[in-house]
């Protein structure tokens, strides 16, 4: 019974210990990317934000071109009552002074 107990106390203290010895992972590390690996992403990042900044120039284009439209009606429309007003104030406040 002695020579069991023995046993059975050794493995259990030594068979967790085995499994806790080897600490550092086997797994190949990722390679680092070559140069003209980062040469056509640093390429592609490029491309991608010339193509935002022309959407947004080309958005910003259409939006002056509708403005000046749209400013030019608003313009001609108050323009018909409210200009012949305001010509005629400084004359008048010459006149009164």
């Amino acid at each position: 019974m002695k020579p069991i107990t023995i046993t059975l106390l050794a493995a259990v203290f030594l068979i967790p210990s085995s499994a806790f010895s080897q600490t550092r992972s086997r797994s190949s590390r990722p390679k680092p990317p070559t140069q003209a690996q980062q040469a056509q992403r640093v390429s592609q990042v490029r491309m991608q934000g010339a193509t935002r900044v022309a959407e947004q120039v080309k958005n910003l284009a259409r939006f002056t071109y509708l403005l000046g439209g749209i400013n030019n009606t608003i313009n001609a429309s108050t323009c018909s009552g409210f200009c012949v007003a305001v010509a005629a104030l400084p004359m008048s406040v010459n006149n009164s002074a």
